[in-house]
């Protein structure tokens, strides 16, 4: 199954149009991507199985810090999605 093809069955767009996803499928699916954040993270952190792969091809390292910052504006980003979905739901 495609990372696209996981997070529409997660978001519930199989059974409901767009427009319709409820707050429960649609936590899932922010969860999902701070979750690949994450694990993008983990992989290009120091020490990480990529950065270990990039040290052993005598690459340059320095290069996945530019990964790891865009993983981390990812996992923002969504939390800022989140709440800009849902934050109208608390003032009523």
């Amino acid at each position: 199954m495609t990372d696209l093809a996981r997070m529409q069955k997660l978001a519930g767009m199989n059974e409901a149009p767009y427009g319709d996803m409820d707050e429960v499928a649609f936590r899932k699916l922010t969860a999902e991507i701070q979750k690949m954040a994450d694990r993008i993270e983990f992989l290009a952190k120091e020490g990480g199985p990529l950065y270990k792969r990039v040290t052993a091809l005598g690459g340059d390292v320095s290069y996945l810090g530019d990964l790891t910052q865009a993983a981390s504006d990812v996992y923002r980003a969504s939390e800022e999605v989140e709440y800009g979905a849902l934050a109208h739901r608390s003032q009523d």
